[in-house]
């Protein structure tokens, strides 16, 4: 799956040599596939649904066209979007399905650059402590992401947010 920790996703180009799309992990808090949890008020076990909150691309002559989806299957969302135009992931908010909607929401409001949107995917990450997949690419700030499979972003870099 792509979400395996190291896993590259998309490596091929989009017909340009200046992107690669292999994903890595950020993030502060994880989740895994079907969490359960222990409910302190009513000593239930519940299973819960992970969802993905994405920013997708595709570039024009011009500039890097935006979308923010949710899906329960990223991989398969993503080969829908790409039946028409081809698409490429930037950045993947893993989330709870009781979230998902809000951060979707969030993620939708202000500029609509790719970098404006790239750094409200972070401030989501920092304010729900949750995981994000994000691509390796010089893009926003993304091209600050340290080097590795997994990234460590210092406290520097969340403070420029």
């Amino acid at each position: 799956m792509w979400l395996d920790e190291g896993s590259d996703i998309l490596n091929e180009g989009v017909g340009d040599n200046d992107f690669s799309f292999s994903f890595f992990r950020i993030g502060v808090c994880k989740f895994t596939k079907d969490i359960s949890y222990s409910c302190n008020v009513h000593t239930k076990v519940a299973s819960i649904l992970v969802m993905y909150v994405y920013l997708i691309g595709h570039k024009s002559d011009m500039y890097i066209h935006t979308y923010v989806g949710t899906t329960e299957n990223f991989e398969e969302r993503l080969n829908e979007h790409n039946n028409s135009t081809l698409w490429f992931p930037i950045m993947v908010l893993e989330s709870t399905n009781s979230l998902s909607s809000k951060l979707q929401t969030e993620w939708l409001r202000g500029k609509h650059s790719v970098e404006d949107r790239i750094k409200h995917g972070f401030k989501l990450v920092r304010k729900y402590c949750i995981v994000a997949y994000v691509a390796e690419i010089e893009l926003g700030l993304l091209a600050q992401m340290p080097k590795g499979d997994i990234k460590d972003l210092s406290s520097d870099f969340w403070n420029t947010l």
